[in-house]
């Protein structure tokens, strides 16, 4: 019984030991805990409570309560309110409500710089992701060539104690490869764990963890048959990409400041309740309305900002087409580009698979002394060379998609 318990607990402790995740995995913890995306978080809300606080400010009338007088008067007759009135003033030139439609739109904006942010953190994270798991297949192969290398050595130098007439400078030859091996190794599994605490890094997580990171089924990136044809995804990302609408904001945001700077020609009007609970002199207690107006022409400064605005909402509407044109263009390059990705994807696998049957028979080949260890390793090198690239592929064809995807919505 008491062993039993023991095995169960070794296996517990050994599966949250050798803890596994997948790409999407990684991808979902690095959304909830990482720290770019908890402080966009915190400028929405501070964008948010900005906005909030403006319009009470801005359209909530303002309260006067209070009294004053000698110190003399208010040593004899004790405070008491005097007064209690209220201004409002009248946004007849709309200016109060146009820039509170700005402080809206810059919380929209700040909203989609959030995605923006999100979209940029997200291929960091593929890209350290299948960085690291290229890394790890360079490890295996060194490992791998390591193993057949110390087994050749051992091989060749019983042989070589035995009396067999083989040339020294073969075991020599070996015993060079195993220490640059090493080398290779030693540097290889550094550049491991920095990816690892670099991906341990986005999720939020301590670096003191031991997670590995699986495989990717390649056979899934592929593009996405909801895409559709190049014609609707570029009307796609003209109405709905997240870059479109910001410049859509953003002129809407000078159109706002024109009206604004125009609407300084206008006098100011207002109207102002109040209630006198006694007495002034000049004004007799009890409520009253009053209405008023002030009007500032600053013969330079207002004339100038019209013109500067108009100006400003001429360069935002050509920012707007030239935005526009840029978006268009990138859709069609990443679309060729996946294309193109998904079909050098499918030759790599296959060289690959040819070049795995090819070391087989080199291994064996060596192991029977057929094959110097330089050519073996130029073997071993180039399948480990196509092994990273393949990684590199479908890196890139995942980024692209990705690209698309966000350039669309």
């Amino acid at each position: 019984m008491y062993k039993k318990i023991v095995s169960v607990m070794v296996l517990a402790s050994s599966s949250v030991y050798c803890q596994s995740l997948e790409l999407n995995e990684v991808i979902k913890k690095v959304y909830e805990n990482n720290f770019i995306m908890k402080k966009q978080d915190l400028t929405i809300e501070n964008n948010v409570i900005t906005t909030k606080n403006y319009y009470k400010k801005r359209f909530l009338p303002s309260i006067d309560f209070g009294a004053e007088g000698e110190l003399s008067e208010i040593a004899d007759k004790g405070v008491g309110p005097e007064v209690i009135s209220m201004k409002i003033d009248l946004d007849l030139g709309r200016q109060g409500l146009n820039e509170y439609r700005i402080k809206k739109n810059n919380l929209e904006i700040a909203e989609l710089n959030r995605k923006k942010a999100w979209s940029t953190l997200e291929e960091a994270v593929i890209s350290t992701y299948f960085e690291y798991l290229s890394i790890t297949k360079k490890i295996e192969y060194i490992e791998k060539t390591q193993n057949i290398l110390n087994g050749h050595r051992s091989k060749l130098s019983r042989m070589l104690n035995g009396g067999n007439l083989i040339p020294k400078n073969e075991l020599l030859k070996i015993e060079i490869d195993i220490e640059e091996n090493k080398i290779q190794l030693l540097s290889s599994k550094h550049n491991q764990n920095v990816l690892k605490q670099k991906l341990y890094t986005q999720m939020g997580m301590e670096l003191d963890r031991d997670i590995d990171f699986k495989e990717v089924d390649s056979s899934k990136l592929y593009l996405d048959k909801s895409l559709g044809e190049i014609e609707v995804i570029q009307n796609k990302g003209l109405k709905m990409s997240i870059k479109s609408r910001i410049t859509e904001l953003q002129i809407e945001n000078t159109i706002y400041d024109n009206k604004i700077a125009k609407a300084e020609l206008l006098p100011k009007f207002y109207i102002k309740p109040e209630y006198r609970f006694e007495d002034a002199g000049y004004s007799e207690k009890g409520g009253r309305f009053l209405v008023g107006f002030n009007w500032t022409f600053d013969w330079g400064n207002t004339l100038n900002d019209i013109e500067v605005s108009n100006n400003n909402v001429k360069i935002s509407e050509m920012d707007h087409k030239e935005r526009v044109a840029n978006l268009t263009l990138e859709i069609r390059e990443n679309f060729e580009a996946l294309k193109m990705a998904k079909l050098s994807l499918e030759v790599k696998k296959k060289k690959i698979e040819l070049l795995r049957e090819n070391l087989k028979l080199d291994t064996s080949r060596f192991e029977n002394r057929m094959m110097k260890s330089n050519e073996y390793l130029d073997s071993v090198n180039s399948l480990k060379a196509e092994e990273e690239n393949l990684y590199k592929e479908q890196q890139q064809l995942f980024l692209l998609n990705l690209k698309l995807k966000n350039l669309i919505s």
